[in-house]
């Protein structure tokens, strides 16, 4: 077993080699970090293998691309999770064993990784972020019988559900129900004029498409449509574009530092309206920096530090400083909430567990209460492989210098 020093050696070797090419950090083909929950170690390997009698766990995630920035979090939320329940005494009597790979928010790599999941790593199910990665990576997973689940996923790859295929996260294609009910409950007019600025994937055409059928349904108008690259650094020139089409409210599906330069550009232009975030976009920094009563995002997730913050809020915090992270990183509170769910369905499906066994187990995951790590009950079942059944809008409190609840729980009903 490692000492504590050799896992501090470690993530400090794995920062700095975030710059450099993935070759230069692993000797894997598409880069691999097994973790192991019960000491918080981590080490770079090109196979990690199956231990003993450990249960296998394969996450997929950006550690040197594009969205290292949310990647690095959630496999640290995933390992703080699973560094507690292995001080606990394990799952069933056994050991979890995290293997990590990092797929640079790529297609490609995502499909090698899931590839040597199974082949090599022997999981019981993959954990994913991205929608894209999903997308491309799913249909090996299934053809393996081996449970994948995603926190980015489109609506139609679980509805109506597939074999193998499940969303740990909020679908962002019914997102855009309970954003606009926010927007109505905050006095927009009958007539609103409706502005989006939005990135492009595979999950966010569902959201851009529903957003506009759910605005014209209300009877509001959308003047203006903006969407950008998912490699773009700014949104100065698409906010500028919203700003001068004159809406009443702005819905947005921008990560973190997207959404940061909108809204600035947006009152720098004058427009004083609501702004509302996706939650992909919906760190606790970004509300900090802003300070803006009139910036709301969505979250199907509670925030370390928050304004009356729950009993499970509170053991997520005090697992993310075990294992040494900071509990208030975007996207790690996402991944502590999906090592929870696959813990839950380990449980009831014994040693050892993989394929048909463990698709069962997870559609057994019925009424999950975190305690307000996820704001709302979380349940699987045989005809749904979407869990996240609510989700709450999230400002700044000046007053409290931290995150607060500016919305009851909404209801996230699918959109058709």
């Amino acid at each position: 077993m490692r000492t504590q020093n050799r896992v501090a050696s470690l993530l400090v070797a794995a920062v700095l080699c975030a710059p450099l090419t993935l070759a230069a950090c692993s000797s894997g083909s598409s880069g691999s970090s097994s973790t192991s929950g019960s000491s918080g170690t981590s080490s770079s390997s090109g196979s990690s293998g199956s231990s003993g009698g450990d249960y296998q766990v394969g996450l997929s995630v950006d550690l040197s691309g594009p969205l290292a920035s949310l990647g690095g979090p959630m496999r640290d939320g995933y390992a703080s999770y699973f560094k507690q329940v292995n001080a606990d005494g394990g799952i069933n009597g056994h050991q979890v064993h995290l293997n990590v790979l990092d797929d640079q928010s790529t297609p490609t790599l995502g499909v090698a990784n899931v590839k040597q999941f199974i082949s090599q790593d022997n999981v019981s199910v993959i954990g994913a972020l991205l929608s894209n990665v999903l997308v491309a990576a799913a249909p090996v997973a299934v053809a393996n019988e081996t449970p994948i689940m995603s926190n980015g996923t489109p609506n139609s790859s679980v509805f109506p559900a597939q074999p193998y295929v499940f969303a740990a996260g909020t679908l962002v294609g019914d997102e855009p129900g309970p954003m606009i009910q926010f927007a109505s409950d905050r006095g927009e007019p009958a007539a609103a004029k409706v502005g989006i600025i939005m990135i492009q994937s595979a999950a966010l055409s569902g959201f851009n498409s529903n957003l506009v059928k759910l605005s014209q349904q209300k009877g509001w108008k959308v003047v203006v449509n903006q969407q950008i690259p998912l490699t773009a650094t700014s949104a100065t020139s698409e906010a500028l574009a919203a700003a001068h089409a004159k809406p009443n409210v702005i819905f947005c599906a921008l990560l973190d530092p997207l959404f940061i330069s909108a809204v600035k550009t947006l009152r720098q232009e004058g427009f004083t309206g609501l702004v509302i975030n996706y939650d992909g976009g919906a760190a606790a920094s970004t509300l900090q920096q802003l300070h803006d009563p009139n910036v709301a995002v969505i979250s199907a997730y509670g925030y370390a530090g928050e304004v009356g913050a729950t009993t499970g809020i509170a053991g997520y915090v005090e697992a993310a400083k075990a294992y040494g992270v900071n509990p208030s990183l975007p996207f790690e509170i996402n991944g502590y909430a999906q090592a929870e769910i696959i813990a839950t369905a380990l449980k009831v499906c014994g040693y050892p567990c993989a394929g048909k066994n463990m698709e069962n187990a997870l559609e057994q995951v019925s009424s999950l209460n975190t305690g307000g790590v996820m704001v709302a009950p979380f349940t699987f079942s045989t005809t749904a492989h979407s869990g996240i059944s609510g989700v709450q809008f999230f400002g700044w409190s000046s007053a409290d210098n931290a995150p607060k609840a500016v919305s009851a729980v909404l209801p996230i009903p699918h959109i058709s």
